[in-house]
């Protein structure tokens, strides 16, 4: 098992710290995949679930931010002339590539985040009550 991760937005960042939090909030979607089964017990009432998907907007809507930096550090790069593509391949095209779907991720993550936002504000009024005949 590995050591806790100390997350921190002021760093100190290195790249196996900045892997090490992408590995971690992909296990957390892992995680909340199996707490939110209908026999796992994750959720409760409406308003865990509410709670849940205001906090899945949250996480959507920091992804373009995310996707942005990850363009601007490959076209940086790119431009210092400090990457190649394996096999002879084109980095210019390679990079090309990426930031064109990474764009395309940024405007899918909005809508993302759009949608979570709706769908939390349509259970908004939602609230538990007693099984019937209970």
């Amino acid at each position: 098992m590995s050591d806790p991760i100390t997350l921190t937005a002021d760093g100190p960042h290195s790249p196996e710290y900045t892997k090490q939090v992408g590995d971690l909030a992909a296990e957390a979607v892992r995680v909340l995949n199996y707490a939110t089964r209908s026999d796992a017990g994750g959720l409760a009432n409406p308003a865990d679930a509410g709670d849940l998907l205001g906090a899945l907007c949250e996480t959507a809507s920091r992804l373009p931010q995310l996707c942005s930096h990850i363009q601007k550090f490959l076209a940086s790069r790119l431009a210092a002339g400090t990457v190649g593509g394996d096999g002879g391949r084109d980095p210019a095209r390679m990079v090309a590539g990426a930031v064109a779907q990474l764009r395309d991720a940024e405007l899918i993550a909005a809508d993302l985040a759009s949608s979570l936002e709706y769908a939390q504000a349509s259970i908004s009024g939602l609230h538990a009550v007693e099984s019937p005949g209970a």
